[in-house]
């Protein structure tokens, strides 16, 4: 029997009936049941950042992405699916979610002024930072170039290139 349907053994017609407060609360518990049992054992592939988190999470991972975005945004929601591919697929880099409305100090301070906002942090340097929604195969080339970056070098070419 599922939640709000009752089946007849003899004709086999799904009678909708109005559901008792205890059959809604029994369905209600069975279905967070499988969700919880479905659930154990998951990786979760990305990671809320919030203004205490932020900054101990760049500097202390290798690579670091993170996504700016609002509940609110289309695009956002949009280029989530494609974010969490991406991070199922790449477990050696930390994937971060920064929720914009929950953390408005934090989107300030990052300068964030639109929504999505990809950031890349190499060893706790920011190496990208860009607005909109990237497609798939868009994120998986700028995932392979920052994890060929090679920081110190390119830290000395700017400084050759400030000299003179």
């Amino acid at each position: 029997m599922r939640c709000g349907h009752a089946t007849s053994t003899t004709t086999g017609l799904r009678l909708r009936a109005k559901p008792t407060r205890v059959f809604v609360e029994w369905c209600w518990n069975a279905r967070s049941q499988r969700k919880r049992r479905d659930m154990e054992g998951a990786i979760m592939a990305t990671t809320a950042l919030t203004a205490q988190d932020f900054e101990q999470t760049l500097t202390s991972n290798e690579l670091v992405l993170v996504d700016f975005w609002a509940t609110w945004c289309g695009p956002c929601k949009a280029f989530g699916p494609v974010y969490e591919k991406a991070s199922e697929a790449n477990p050696d880099i930390v994937f971060a979610k920064v929720d914009i409305d929950q953390n408005q100090e934090l989107a300030s301070a990052a300068d964030i002024k639109a929504v999505p906002t990809l950031m890349i942090a190499k060893k706790g340097q920011i190496i990208f930072k860009q607005a909109g929604a990237l497609r798939g195969s868009d994120l998986d080339d700028l995932i392979a170039q920052a994890k060929s970056l090679d920081l110190d070098a390119a830290k000395a070419q700017s400084e050759d290139a400030v000299k003179a």
